[in-house]
């Protein structure tokens, strides 16, 4: 059984066997009992008796996550293929999880083969793990050299939710010829705290295109929003994993249910319709 808001019956009895265990073992070290013969050898036993119920105390709550990691992954080992242990390796060691992610891709026509694409990113993502771990806003967006003009760097921001601990890049730099990045500093995330990161590009595109984006950390439910004019573009949304696809029913947003992996991207494609559809 176990309370909404507290601990299971098996919490319950550990604790009380690691209370248990260091009064007896301060018991044996300071009276050692009334048998004479064996005094000396209960009062040897009350340290040892001592240590192991402050252990068993130390091990429960800072070291179970990582036990039963460790005990995952030895078992896992043999029974997985060898082509997936390294995967459930790498999905493990995955530091932060973002559990809302909304991606929009806005697309505009500015002519007959040029679009105006505002992409913004707003992702809440939690540390899970049991030590502070840097996060930072990171954006890059590539430059396709359109005489409309160079791609834009809008917003990157990152701020830790419930605090004024915000950081904010005003400053983004080409690089490597071909894309514009920005980057703010380091926010420490304490453990199971959170951060909200807000980043936005404007880039300049063909009218028959697509734009590709992976991120750095796994995603819980992400949202694609396509703001498009449809009586110009027909699109189409791909999350880059399986998974059921929702759609609600007066816009261009879309919602996976599962979880997105980096490595994978997500992708928005549009097109110019096609002139018998815009007559019909």
């Amino acid at each position: 059984m176990k309370d909404k808001h507290g601990p299971t019956w098996a919490q319950i009895r550990y604790w009380l066997i690691c209370f248990g265990l260091v009064a007896i073992g301060i018991g044996a070290t300071i009276w050692g009992g009334p048998w004479e013969t064996y005094r000396s050898i209960i009062k040897e036993l009350g340290p040892g008796i001592f240590t192991a119920g402050i252990l068993a105390s130390l091990v429960e709550p800072f070291f179970r996550r990582e036990f039963a990691r460790d005990a995952f992954l030895a078992s896992f080992r043999y029974v997985l293929p060898e082509e997936f242990k390294e995967e459930i390796a790498k999905i493990i060691r995955f530091e932060f999880v973002a559990t809302k992610q909304i991606w929009g891709v806005q697309i505009e026509k500015v002519s007959a083969d040029v679009a105006r694409i505002t992409t913004t990113l707003e992702r809440t993502i939690t540390n899970k793990t049991k030590s502070t771990k840097p996060v930072r806003a990171w954006i890059e967006a590539e430059d396709y050299n359109f005489p409309n003009g160079p791609t834009k760097i809008i917003k990157c921001s990152v701020e830790e939710e419930g605090t004024e601990n915000k950081l904010e890049s005003t400053e983004q730099t080409f690089m490597k010829g071909h894309y514009q990045d920005a980057r703010t500093g380091d926010i420490q995330l304490r453990p199971d705290k959170s951060a909200k990161i807000t980043v936005k590009s404007i880039q300049y595109r063909r009218t028959n295109d697509a734009i590709y984006e992976t991120f750095r950390a796994p995603i819980l439910n992400p949202e694609i929003e396509v703001l498009i004019d449809e009586k110009e573009f027909d699109h189409d949304v791909t999350f880059g994993t399986s998974g059921d696809v929702s759609k609600l029913k007066f816009s261009n947003h879309y919602t996976l249910s599962g979880v997105y992996f980096p490595g994978q991207f997500m992708v928005v494609r549009w097109w110019p319709k096609q002139k018998d559809q815009q007559s019909s």
